[in-house]
């Protein structure tokens, strides 16, 4: 962890006591003690005592220089100065006698992020959907190491070593997270003051859904630890989807190695520079150039026009591009989207036909065409169009929005701890695209996660039946063990055991262990499925 250099050594024991000279003028003579720990300040004859009252009254110059403060250098010997490090109280101490801890638990990593989860609205909490940090933890025994893992609150947090050196914490016998870690609440824009981080205490939080284990392997799909952080709002740290085995991460390159990395991008950098500095440069003109006739709109954000003269960019059929969207393809594309794209394409070039003034702005020049803004009338076509929903901010948009419901599932994977929402907008639309797909059943289980992280049970219950209808594994056991526990469910035990039979037969290895744990300590020892 980050220690502190707050040199207790400097306040506690730094010689400033020797304020001025001795009586006759001169500098105190330094020495060192006899157990050799401190040094030892003396003036000539052997005493540090003013002897001639007389002498300093009537010096009034050695008066003056009574009040002159002088700073010694202090070394302390070995066995000193740790005494005085370990008095430094760690803002990461705690007490982990307290619990039994993990042991000989098999090495493991799992996905982790956080969320807040907002006390100003209602006294259950309200879970945001944005993730305020994300990574793996590396499970060893007892041992909790946070790795490839970022805060995303700017600021300070985006030093990556707050995760690295920065955390405390345990994983107990019982399954929860202890200890103490950085933490940030709040985010902070650039330009802004940053903010440290605080330290809360990872305790058996009421509300925290524990990990499980079977032959010291973690085998509980979802684990939830709620953080008290401040009266308004706290935190939920999810685990999901642990893996045997650790993540080890990369090692840095050597300086040497990135100093010759970074000299080669440079030139390679500066050569590519020159090539395109031509057709690259924006336009320098005081206006912007007006289009004088719109020749062809072959999609809603692709036209070809012409642009009046006088202008450094005056020319004839000018292929101009929509700056910063993404409108639907109306060529080459599958039906769906081909329908959605001319009618966004017949759109645009109504409005493009009826206008007064066309112009753009903020040219960005190719060596095919000019990317721009296009301001119709005084008003932005680009942002009307994605106000209308006839286009998107994000390129690519619409490929898996009508066409592929493989593509639609991989972007809301990819989001799953980056952006909730929106992994549960693409995982949803894969839905609607293909209602039979061979993916539905990783789906629909990532949905329940993703419903019961925003804090929306009922849809996160739907979800987790769906899945385990369709077959999938983790879904079976979770929904199981909901029945048996009677978690966010009726309890039924009947539809526990029904669902973790049916998962035992699929082939898990944790189904019989979480049924027959379920039954009294008599049973157990015979039981099987």
């Amino acid at each position: 962890m980050k220690k502190l250099s707050l040199l207790l050594s400097l306040i506690l024991f730094s010689a400033y006591g020797f304020a001025g000279d001795c009586p006759d003028g001169s500098d105190p003579v330094k020495s060192i003690s006899d157990d050799g720990t401190y040094f030892v300040y003396k003036c000539a004859g052997g005493s540090n005592n003013n002897n001639s009252k007389a002498e300093t009254s009537s010096n009034s110059s050695s008066s003056v220089k009574a009040t002159k403060i002088e700073i010694y250098d202090v070394v302390f010997s070995p066995n000193i100065k740790e005494e005085l490090l370990n008095r430094i109280v760690s803002k990461l101490d705690y007490d982990f006698s307290k619990h039994k801890l993990a042991t000989n638990i098999q090495d493991s990593n799992c996905r982790f992020v956080i969320n807040r989860i907002a006390y100003d609205k209602s006294e259950a909490g309200e879970i945001q959907s944005w993730a305020l940090a994300t990574g793996f933890v590396n499970i060893k025994d007892g041992n909790v190491d946070f790795v490839k893992a970022s805060w995303r609150q700017g600021g300070l947090s985006l030093d990556p070593s707050y995760f690295k050196d920065e955390t405390n914490v345990k994983l107990t016998a019982d399954g929860y997270f202890v200890g103490k870690m950085a933490y940030f609440p709040l985010s902070v824009d650039k330009g802004e003051v940053p903010k440290n981080p605080l330290y809360p205490t990872l305790n058996k939080h009421q509300r925290s859904s524990a990990a499980t284990f079977k032959d010291n392997k973690i085998i509980r799909a979802r684990t939830r630890y709620f953080i008290d952080v401040e009266d308004w709002a706290g935190g939920i740290l999810s685990i999901s989807d642990c893996k045997d085995g650790i993540i080890t991460p990369k090692k840095p390159k050597t300086v040497k190695k990135e100093v010759k990395k970074v000299v080669t991008e440079e030139k390679s950098t500066e050569s590519k520079t020159k090539k395109v500095t031509p057709s690259t440069q924006e336009a320098t003109s005081d206006s912007d150039p007006v289009i004088s006739k719109v020749v062809e709109v072959t999609h809603g954000d692709k036209f070809v026009v012409n642009i009046a003269e006088p202008h450094e960019l005056a020319d004839n059929y000018v292929k101009v591009s929509l700056k910063g969207i993404d409108a639907p393809d109306a060529t080459k594309s599958c039906p769906k989207q081909m329908e959605f794209g001319v009618k966004v394409r017949d759109y645009v070039s109504k409005k493009l036909t009826d206008a007064t003034t066309i112009k753009l702005s903020n040219i960005r020049k190719t060596n095919t065409k000019l990317i721009a803004q296009v301001i119709v009338d005084g008003k932005d076509l680009g942002g009307e169009l994605v106000e209308m929903g006839y286009a998107s901010e994000d390129y690519g948009f619409w490929k898996p929005y009508y066409c592929s419901a493989l593509t639609a599932v991989q972007a809301g994977q990819q989001l799953f701890n980056q952006n909730p929402e929106m992994s549960i907008f693409w995982l949803e639309r894969s839905l609607v695209l293909d209602p039979k797909g061979s993916n539905n059943t990783k789906s629909t289980y990532l949905l329940s996660e993703l419903y019961s992280l925003m804090g929306d049970e009922k849809k996160s219950i739907d979800y987790l039946k769906q899945s385990a209808s369709l077959g999938w594994l983790q879904a079976m056991e979770e929904l199981g063990s909901r029945y048996l526990n009677g978690i966010k469910v009726k309890q039924d035990k009947n539809q526990g055991k029904k669902w973790l039979k049916k998962a035992h037969e699929k082939g898990s290895q944790n189904a019989e262990f979480l049924y027959c744990s379920s039954l009294p300590k008599a049973k157990q020892n015979t039981c099987k499925f």
